[in-house]
């Protein structure tokens, strides 16, 4: 007669492994932690890095600003980059037993993420900039907050040329907003 004897030792250790991976959870994009900006101007509406988010990610006609999206876009462009770290990190577990290596690699997803949104932007989302933002942005905080692209898009336009997004880069004017882009790894 045969007898089979199984081990499920090692199982029962890779299922609380696994357990433990699962309680990770990977977030990127503009988090409540990075939402406060710098105190507006007094001629300026107070908006939090989110709020601005969420208004240039689907646009606001009621407000005249167009959607420049950058979440969504950053998300598709990485995808496949994310999802091969995400497996990476669950592969980690398995074959080694190392749950702080396939958290580690949870946090290059989240870095792969934030690098693929902040290139989105720094690509130029159209359309261009009104002349009417860069002038405002000129006016409130000079050259060394704005980028000096809003200064070189002017001359640009005053000599006939084209609008672009080369040099006065939707999204980029002060720099806070790219700036909030950010990942964690959160427990739960």
């Amino acid at each position: 007669m045969l007898s089979v004897h199984m081990d499920t030792q090692g199982l029962d250790k890779l299922a609380i492994q696994l357990k433990e991976l699962s309680r990770h959870h990977i977030a990127f994009g503009l988090l409540p932690s990075h939402a406060e900006r710098r105190e507006p101007e007094p001629d300026e509406e107070k908006i939090d890095n989110l709020s601005l988010a969420i208004t240039h990610e689907f646009g606001d006609p009621a407000k005249n600003i167009p959607a420049r999206p950058f979440l969504r876009p950053g998300v598709d462009k990485a995808r496949e980059e994310i999802i091969s770290k995400v497996v990476s990190s669950i592969q980690s577990v398995i074959i080694s037993g190392n749950v702080e290596e396939a958290i580690h690699e949870l946090e290059e997803a989240g870095k792969i993420g934030v690098s693929a949104m902040r290139e989105v932007i720094m690509e130029g989302i159209p359309p261009p900039l009104k002349d009417f933002t860069i002038r405002h942005h000129l006016r409130l905080h000079g050259l060394e907050q704005t980028r000096v692209g809003a200064a070189i898009e002017t001359d640009r336009r005053t000599r006939g040329e084209v609008s672009s997004v080369d040099y006065a880069t939707p999204l980029v004017m002060t720099g806070q907003l790219i700036e909030a882009i950010d990942y964690e790894i959160r427990r739960g």
